[in-house]
């Protein structure tokens, strides 16, 4: 495996038409696996780049949301929420074992992911539902609900920091419902993630400075401005 300064992931096999370029700017991707997007056929095509590129690879599991894409809290109960979790996965793991490279990681998506920053309840639906599958760490937003469980459970965590998205005082990623959701230039997504990665800290759109660490770091795939942002990163950081 490719061994780099700094560490970035994508969201992948989501219909990109770009997806091949963006996996030459990333470490690891993680992948949409029928919840909000996502069949058999493009899960397999999306590992099969992936393992040209060399890349880490994660299951990606939301909501069972296609026509919101996951992005719009869901109220199941645990067995629908576990019946759930179980066929994205082992649609996701049917496809990996075709190929010859370990599964890294696991990173819920959209609503899910920021349920679980906050829904105690849900975190402990969602780690013992993943806990049979193989995995080397769980991708989780800094010492939110997840990642505090997780950490009692002694499961692996790495956090994960947006750096094309603005946070909130609480923490958490501002609704892509406000206009303020994401980062306006290119210049912005860069500072966000130096302010990260150097001072451990990150602006929130109401002026002040609150703690965040990252060991991952992550841009938006699906974005029409990911390649772009993704290209400008590699010349400002890798000179």
């Amino acid at each position: 495996m490719k061994q780099h300064k700094l560490h970035i992931n994508c969201d992948l096999g989501e219909g990109s038409k770009n997806e091949v370029q963006i996996m030459d700017y990333i470490q690891a991707c993680n992948i949409a696996c029928g919840g909000h997007f996502g069949d058999s056929s493009s899960i397999y095509s999306t590992l099969s780049k992936a393992v040209d590129h060399e890349l880490e690879v994660g299951a990606h599991p939301s909501y069972p949301d296609v026509e919101n894409f996951g992005r719009i809290s869901m109220h199941l109960d645990k067995e629908a929420f576990y019946s759930s979790m179980r066929n994205q996965l082992d649609l996701y793991f049917d496809q990996l074992s075709k190929f010859h490279i370990q599964n890294n990681h696991i990173k819920a998506h959209g609503a899910l992911y920021n349920d679980l920053c906050t829904n105690d309840e849900l975190c402990s639906w969602f780690l013992e539902v993943i806990n049979p599958y193989p995995f080397k760490t769980l991708y989780t937003p800094f010492n939110g609900s997840l990642a505090v469980l997780a950490k009692k459970l002694n499961i692996p965590v790495s956090f994960e920091a947006f750096i094309d998205r603005n946070y909130n005082q609480e923490g958490q990623l501002v609704s892509r419902s406000l206009p303020n959701a994401e980062k306006d230039s290119l210049e912005a997504v860069y500072e966000q993630l130096e302010s990260i990665r150097l001072r451990q800290e990150v602006h929130c759109i109401d002026g002040t400075l609150i703690p965040m660490k990252a060991d991952t770091f992550c841009v938006h795939g699906d974005h029409s401005l990911a390649l772009v942002r993704l290209q400008h990163l590699k010349e400002r950081y890798f000179k």
